[in-house]
């Protein structure tokens, strides 16, 4: 069933790369969004040097609900044991600077 899902999505995608701003909303877990840069001048970092790059497309990936506040939380677990953790942790560096 999964793989059939990531098919589905594949497909969907493939088909429609060529429109800027296309997006795939799933709902409570992430929102796959195609992105056009046009062709122009770019500065290298690694080199320096300035090159002439073609136009691209990107697929971008935002975690949304759960999976989005987890993210930002940077960790596993719950946002609320998260959460009281780092009061715990806040705490007792207070208690220790007294």
């Amino acid at each position: 069933m999964v793989r059939g899902v990531l098919a589905a999505l594949e497909a969907t995608l493939a088909e429609n790369l060529d429109v800027d701003r296309f997006a795939i909303k799933l709902f409570k877990f992430g929102k796959l969004t195609v992105r056009h840069r046009p062709a122009g001048l770019r500065r290298i970092p690694l080199t320096g040097e300035t090159k002439h790059t073609g136009k691209k497309r990107k697929v971008r990936f935002v975690a949304l609900g759960r999976l989005r506040r987890l993210e930002k939380a940077g960790g596993s677990g719950s946002p609320e044991n998260q959460i009281d953790q780092g009061s715990q942790i806040a705490t007792n560096q207070k208690e220790n600077q007294k």
